[in-house]
């Protein structure tokens, strides 16, 4: 395991007293169809404590207290949604009869990132004044289950390249020519989601491999390529213009989708990698797995092995999963949330090594967590070598409290959101998503606890004595 380099924690004393210097030894796994548990040997680990501290309370409300009060009065509402099991469920049966004007005033301003590009615009301009390097795009129009009817998947390519152009890249020229140093600027992501991109997705995923869905895959690869090609041309043209950066400025995301359709998922990621992640050029096709699944780490090595002896680059999102509750075969996915916590930060530890003994096809890694220990300990491991191929995201109004402490306080300057925007209806839909896929994560992190929080803040600025 990387030791958290000198120079950087010379510049930063704040890394030294908060990073952790837990070290996880893994045994090698094997790859293959086995889909057996993750076999693993650990040094005591560092766990959190149950009990809050002064300090992290003072942290949360010098977030808060950053914050407009439209905002606070968005955060005081999701405090209420989320104080109990109870209320929550509530607002989820409710979800759908209510407008998505009220909830987009309510809570919209929080999640999404608009409808329009002068509103996504609008959106990554105040993230990037509190410190948030770049955005994942993500047009919020899926199928997962294929019961939509009348999705146009050329309006959906056409939107997402035009978003690349009125939104991305302005925002990264803008970021580019205003940073001292263009390393130091995350790259501008731009998410698909392959349910959208073809019709009668399930099946066509699902049987990827069968012949009387060859022509569908081969039409859904042509789609990705669309914007996996303007993203190459963006990067060409900004590598004539900003010579000295070493990454991507633009990368395309290719998320993941339910178990059943993820083999197909694989295949695409493998494929679209092969044709854009040259050996002598940056990644800029980056797949996703999701690490909850008992053959995630087996499924990288295999993907690994593959690019290694066809001659490409890889590039991955870790998450820990968005399909728990909807997954249907409780045996492909860990037991407990312990076990998935270890086998992340296992498949994290793994790729940072082996990127750096040059082991490895994997060349740019983005943990997307909401988990302190997780993004502690992928910050533990950054060094002068690996610094501009380690990014960090997160959802868009989630572990934002966790945010601010890791771009202000410990001053890391890659961390990205994942913002969602689009029409309203989808990203009505989005919202429910983020309660019904994230309720208990929501719960631990806000509930009551925020809504005291925000109340306390509130009552510091009207009475003019700070938190």
């Amino acid at each position: 395991m990387l030791r958290l380099f000198t120079k950087s924690t010379r510049a930063n004393p704040a890394l030294l007293t908060t990073l952790s210097s837990r070290r996880v030894l893994t045994s090698q796994l094997h790859t293959g169809n086995n889909q057996s548990r993750t076999s693993v040997t650990t040094q005591q680990p560092i766990t959190a404590t149950s009990t809050t501290t002064t300090a992290t309370i003072t942290k949360e409300l010098r977030y808060l207290n950053s914050l407009p009060a439209k905002t606070l009065f968005s955060y005081f509402c999701i405090g209420l949604t989320t104080s109990s099991k109870p209320v929550l469920n509530a607002v989820i049966a409710l979800f759908p009869y209510i407008p998505f004007p009220i909830l987009n005033f309510f809570i919209g301003d929080i999640y999404i990132g608009g409808s329009t590009p002068a509103e996504v615009i609008k959106k990554t301009e105040t993230l990037e004044k509190r410190g948030i390097s770049n955005v994942l795009l993500s047009l919020t129009i899926e199928n997962s289950d294929g019961t939509k009817v009348g999705i146009d998947s050329d309006y959906i390519v056409n939107e997402t390249v035009d978003s690349l152009h009125t939104i991305l890249k302005v925002q990264m020229m803008s970021k580019l020519q205003q940073a001292a140093d263009v390393n130091d600027v995350a790259p501008s992501y731009i998410v698909l989601k392959p349910s959208a991109l073809i019709e009668n997705p399930a099946n066509v995923l699902i049987h990827h491999d069968k012949p009387q869905y060859a022509a569908a895959f081969a039409q859904l690869s042509q789609n990705c390529e669309k914007v996996c090609q303007e993203v190459a041309k963006l990067n060409d043209e900004f590598k004539q213009l900003f010579p000295l950066r070493e990454e991507a400025a633009f990368v395309t995301c290719i998320d993941a989708e339910n178990y059943q359709m993820q083999q197909g998922v694989y295949k695409l990621q493998r494929d679209l990698s092969a044709k854009f992640n040259a050996l002598t050029r940056p990644v800029e096709v980056m797949g996703t797995v999701q690490m909850y699944l008992c053959d995630s780490i087996p499924q990288i090595q295999k993907d690994d092995a593959i690019a290694k002896q066809q001659g490409f680059k890889l590039g991955y999102k870790l998450v820990r999963g968005a399909y728990i509750h909807s997954e249907p075969d409780r045996s492909v996915i860990f037991a407990t949330k312990e076990q998935t916590d270890l086998n992340y930060d296992t498949g994290v530890n793994q790729i940072v090594s082996k990127l750096a003994a040059k082991e490895t096809n994997i060349d740019h890694l983005l943990i997307a967590s909401h988990n302190k220990p997780s993004t502690l300990n992928l910050l533990s491991q950054i060094s002068p070598a690996n610094k501009n191929k380690l990014i960090v995201g997160q959802l868009l109004g989630m572990a934002d409290t966790l945010a601010y402490e890791v771009t202000q306080d410990l001053k890391f300057n890659k961390l990205v959101k994942y913002v969602p925007w689009g029409p309203p209806l989808e990203t009505k839909d989005y919202l429910l998503r983020r309660l019904q896929e994230n309720g208990d994560a929501v719960r631990g992190d806000n509930g009551l606890r925020l809504v005291g929080d925000v109340l306390k803040v509130c009552w510091g600025k009207i009475t003019g004595k700070a938190n």
